[in-house]
């Protein structure tokens, strides 16, 4: 059945240097890093049956992924999207030039745009290899574990969305599918590649405690001393404080507890950059509207997710 309707949402009136981003290097970048991802399964289950049944769900929705970025790119590519967007900026932004009072209305946020769109690009680099480590499901289970028993030190409705109360089914969904998802041997063999990558990063995008807690513990321990890889243990750590997690020896337990401090950092900056960004898209999309009344064009609305 073919129904005719709407995208959730659209990014139709980004800015000529975010299209150019997107499709120059943040999508190539994340189809290569997928690519690479399911070659690594490939190899880490081949001649496992047991194991290629475990990780196909994985295995599909990476190369299913895979393919629609690229279909973008070449979608993009077909049309000339990169200089279409440059020349309808352009005429755009030399409509701002030719008037003082223009100019001094909404110049200034043209400009902080630019330039937050400058930091934005370079913070989403950074987390493509960044958020590689989540590839290790149970560093990627123990991480969810001891937020959920940050979050829950504070009342329900102060929670980040995602660890509030209404969420704890789909947190237990998540953590018990992985049961039929993983096996040690592929996670250790996914983690040292995602660790391959993740290193590719300068020193200060890096997680310092996270590393030094990993070397101090090492792969052959890691996996060794966890007790994670049990689901009943693992749903168990979902009602024990966040002093039971400092405290504990599990080794991806303590993996977790290094990187929180940094996780909440990458989190609040990229808080900090939305608002910023949106305080100065808000006053480039008033200006943008002025043009294209101006012109007698009008300007097609994003859809928004409502």
């Amino acid at each position: 059945v073919m129904v005719s309707g709407f995208p959730g949402t659209t990014d139709r009136l980004r800015t000529a240097g975010e299209v150019r981003f997107n499709f120059e290097h943040y999508e190539p970048l994340l189809q290569h890093l997928d690519s690479d991802y399911a070659a690594q399964i490939k190899r880490a289950t081949a001649g496992n049956g047991d194991a290629q049944i475990r990780y196909a769900t994985i295995l599909q929705g990476v190369e299913n992924y895979e393919k629609k970025l690229a279909g973008d790119i070449a979608g993009a590519d077909a049309i000339g999207l990169d200089a279409r967007k440059a020349d309808e900026e352009k005429a755009y932004r030399d409509w701002i030039a030719d008037d003082a009072a223009r100019q001094a209305r909404y110049g200034a946020a043209i400009r902080e745009l630019d330039a937050m769109v400058a930091e934005t690009s370079r913070a989403l680099v950074v987390g493509l290899r960044q958020d590689l480590l989540h590839r290790a499901q149970i560093l990627s289970s123990a991480r969810t574990l001891y937020r959920w028993a940050k979050e829950h030190e504070k009342p329900d409705e102060d929670r980040e969305i995602g660890f509030q109360d209404r969420d704890r089914n789909q947190i237990v969904d998540r953590l018990t599918q992985m049961e039929r998802r993983y096996l040690p041997d592929v996670d250790r063999k996914l983690l040292a590649a995602a660790l391959e990558e993740y290193r590719q990063l300068d020193a200060k995008d890096r997680d310092k405690a996270f590393e030094t807690a990993l070397d101090q513990i090492g792969l052959d321990r890691l996996y060794a001393d966890t007790k994670l890889a049990d689901t009943a243990t693992r749903l168990g750590w979902l009602d024990k404080p966040a002093a039971a997690f400092e405290a504990s020896d599990d080794p991806f337990i303590k993996l977790a507890v290094a990187l929180y401090p940094g996780d909440i950092v990458v989190e609040d900056a990229k808080k900090d950059r939305a608002g910023r960004t949106q305080a100065a898209r808000a006053t480039y999309m008033q200006g943008l509207r002025a043009y294209r009344q101006a012109i007698d064009r009008p300007l097609y609305p994003d859809a928004n997710g409502s």
